[in-house]
């Protein structure tokens, strides 16, 4: 990193950052990552970018303030920067703006951003086996540049501090429709990981593509489904498998809120590779009620899974019900129920807060509608988490999608 003027050591900064960061992504594009140590009073951030090392005449790229989490613990941040118009070295600086106004400049960063040293296809990250993880890419087009790639891993969004994993290079076997796969057989169950492929030549690292995420999980549900009986509900649901798991909770609660849930039965788990049934009756309900439903999982070291949440209906109340698929692309089904139409309101939110989608409702009940991706003004979105909220007088349900591209 370059200096940044952090100021005397026993001053209290509004910004302590740790890392600032800015790589090429497959699409030709520049990813900018920083991490903070601690935010105090910050308003947000601004990036400016030029191509010499001259802040004064730098442009600013981010059209709204980003804001910040002003945590005491710190945060992880990314900006896709777009609209690149030169080839060679980009500069990149932060801009951290005060509630009170005062800025801070951090940086500059540099990137020798040069475009189309491949074309990638089929980039993802998988479990084969449930114990190990695969990465697999096809590369095309590749550029002469091009000599060998490597895989780093991370428990964070920090590749500054990533590891390397394979002991020798993965030498390029092709220029056109050429598939790789790298398998990590040192994951541990449980455990978020992040994997970057780095593109290189025995003289630079040319790109880095998108950092993949994984989590290798002890137990996977399948198929919870209820039945209404005459005066109970009944409960069936499926695990896939089960690794170093402890017990299974039923939860039921009279809100979406699953904090509120009581633990109404326990299983223990039956730790093996294979497809297991269980099911339960609840007995214990009062009618003309809605009841919600979750399956916990706990594994020996406490961590915790959660099904998806299940809507009972024996009377209608505003609730969103889940959407599918999710993550997706490009469309995705919302299922909900509404008390009151007329005070009921279905919208998508971005990650900033700002709405960009409304739904009209005319009906009460259980009903469906499709999100294509797109906003009011029918232009599709970019890639990235939504908020799907639900508001009426006596709820508000906010459920989180992914929309992938």
């Amino acid at each position: 990193f370059s200096d940044w003027g952090l100021g005397d050591e026993e001053s209290t900064l509004p910004v302590e950052l740790s890392s600032f960061t800015a790589i090429a992504t497959t699409e030709n594009f520049v990813q900018i990552n920083w991490e903070t140590q601690s935010e105090i009073d910050l308003s947000g951030y601004n990036i400016y970018r030029n191509n010499e090392a001259n802040f004064g005449n730098s442009q600013k790229i981010n059209i709204e303030l980003i804001s910040g989490n002003n945590s005491s613990t710190g945060a992880n941040y990314e900006y896709i920067d777009e609209i690149i118009n030169a080839s060679g070295i980009v500069y990149y600086w932060l801009e951290s703006v005060d509630l009170d106004g005062t800025i801070e400049i951090f940086g500059p960063v540099s990137i020798n951003f040069t475009t189309n040293f491949l074309t990638i296809q089929n980039y993802e990250a998988i479990s084969q086996n449930h114990f190990d993880i695969a990465i697999n890419w096809t590369t095309t087009d590749v550029s002469s540049e091009v000599i060998y790639y490597d895989i780093f891993r991370n428990t964070s969004l920090d590749f500054e501090n990533t590891t390397k994993l394979n002991a020798q290079e993965i030498m390029l076997e092709g220029n056109y429709n050429i598939n790789y796969e790298f398998l990590d057989e040192t994951a541990q169950i449980g455990v978020t990981y992040f994997y970057w492929v780095t593109v290189n030549n025995y003289d630079n690292l040319l790109m880095v593509f998108n950092p993949l995420n994984f989590t290798l999980n002890h137990t996977e549900f399948n198929n919870f489904s209820a039945s209404n009986l005459a005066e109970s509900v009944s409960l069936n649901w499926q695990t896939e498998y089960e690794i170093e798991m402890s017990s299974f909770q039923i939860l039921r609660s009279k809100t979406t809120n699953q904090s509120e849930a009581e633990i109404i039965e326990t299983f223990t788990a039956t730790n093996n590779m294979n497809i297991n049934n269980y099911h339960f009756v609840d007995e214990n309900i009062e009618e003309g009620e809605t009841w919600f439903y979750w399956i916990q999982g706990t594994s020996i070291n406490q961590k915790i899974y959660l099904s998806e949440r299940l809507v009972v209906e024996l009377s209608y109340i505003s609730c969103l019900m889940g959407s599918y698929p999710n993550p997706f692309n490009p469309n995705t089904t919302i299922k909900f129920s509404v008390e009151n139409p007329q005070k009921t309101k279905l919208e998508i939110f971005n990650i900033l807060g700002q709405k960009i989608k409304s739904f009209p409702i005319t009906k009460k009940g259980t009903q469906i509608v499709q999100w294509n991706g797109k906003n009011n003004n029918e232009i599709k979105v970019s890639s990235g988490v939504y908020f799907i909220n639900l508001r009426s007088e006596r709820s508000n349900d906010t459920q989180k999608i992914l929309l992938m591209k």
